[in-house]
């Protein structure tokens, strides 16, 4: 009993040594093994080196060569405008006279044409409701008649006083003016009816029927289309320029054509004849074509004009962005292979866009820009 109790202590104590030896071991493997997964893990997650585009330098501007030539250099005027006709008329119903100081209103009875229309000559237009100019017109004859017999009557005697001779001097003048008074009536009556005084086409009507007009009031355009010409505005400094049969360049749509200069702008106020009726054509420089206008071209159509005021053939001549001035002095940058230097220039005839060189330059050289 007493080796048996021996015996176990012995072998409790051996197995604990050993159990403590083997759990040492387990951790040295444990910590072998956690270090390789660290150092895998921090292996793997090692950051890739980021890849930089390549940055192209911005390009610097190259500033602009030129060979310098020779050619013709011109001052122009433009002028824009349109498609007139040399015979154009304003139309109005003329009844009454301006020095009578008629000028009471009369209504439109009927209107026979419309924009577009030809008409011949002397055809009628339009006429005025002269109802109320009837009834007027027999009222002063029937008066007039009255003062005609009055008149007689007094004219068979010879007065013996001087009042029987002032009231016959008055019954004169009271039947003159009963006359005068129905004479301006009946030229109303005359006049009550439109006609064309030329043949042509109607291009505008302001009246319809019923509206109320008073003498010498535009109602109508009329023009003759067989004679179509340029009308163009220029500014007065441009105007001083300008000479009857000088040419000039025409752009009528796409169309190009040459003409002459055959009128200028009047002087004074422009009018289409009587009553004040203003012709917008007057402001204009007429140009007559050299050739006919386009087929299908009216009166109306956008126009524009071109006239060569001054020029110069032959001549030495650069863009203006290629001067350079600085103290005075007006330079250009002339390259001479690899090496650049400066050259002063006179100038001589401008354009908006080109100037004549007359010394510095003879043409050929080759110059930079800005």
């Amino acid at each position: 009993m007493t080796r048996g109790n021996d015996f176990y202590p012995k072998q409790s104590t051996l197995l604990f040594f050993k159990t403590v030896k083997t759990v040492r071991h387990a951790g040295w493997v444990f910590l072998l093994m956690l270090f390789t997964f660290t150092a895998c893990s921090i292996v793997t997650s090692e950051p890739t080196e980021e890849k930089i585009p390549d940055i192209t330098p911005p390009k610097i501007a190259k500033k602009p060569e030129m060979t310098v030539t020779r050619g013709k250099i011109a001052i122009t005027a433009r002028g824009q405008g349109m498609v007139i006709s040399e015979k154009e008329e304003t139309l109005f119903f003329d009844f009454g006279d301006e020095t009578e100081g008629t000028g009471t209103a009369m209504r439109v009875k009927k209107v026979n044409v419309a924009p577009g229309e030809q008409v011949e000559k002397g055809a009628v237009l339009a006429v005025l409701n002269t109802k109320d100019l009837d009834l007027e017109i027999s009222k002063k004859r029937e008066a007039l008649k009255l003062e005609e017999s009055t008149l007689i009557s007094a004219l068979r005697s010879v007065p013996q006083t001087e009042e029987e001779r002032l009231k016959q001097e008055k019954t004169v003048k009271d039947f003159r003016d009963k006359q005068r008074e129905l004479e301006v009536l009946e030229r109303q009556m005359a006049r009550a009816t439109l006609k064309a005084p030329f043949a042509g086409l109607i291009t505008q009507v302001s009246v319809k029927d019923g509206s109320e007009v008073k003498p010498y009031e535009p109602v109508m355009r009329l023009i003759d289309p067989s004679q179509l010409v340029i009308g163009v505005g220029l500014s007065q400094q441009d105007l001083t320029h300008i000479q009857i049969g000088m040419p000039a360049s025409i752009e009528v749509g796409a169309t190009q054509l040459t003409g002459k200069v055959m009128r200028l702008p009047a002087t004074g106020e422009g009018t289409g004849g009587r009553g004040n009726t203003t012709d917008e054509r007057d402001g204009f420089v007429w140009i007559k074509p050299d050739a006919p206008l386009p087929e299908g071209t009216n009166r109306g159509a956008f126009a524009r004009a071109t006239f060569e005021l001054l020029a110069k053939e032959d001549v030495v001549k650069v863009p203006k962005s290629y001067l350079n001035t600085y103290g005075g002095r007006t330079y250009v940058i002339v390259k001479e292979g690899d090496t650049k230097r400066e050259v002063d220039v006179e100038l001589g005839l401008e354009t908006a866009t080109e100037v004549e060189i007359i010394s510095g330059l003879k043409g050929g050289e080759r110059i930079v820009g800005k």
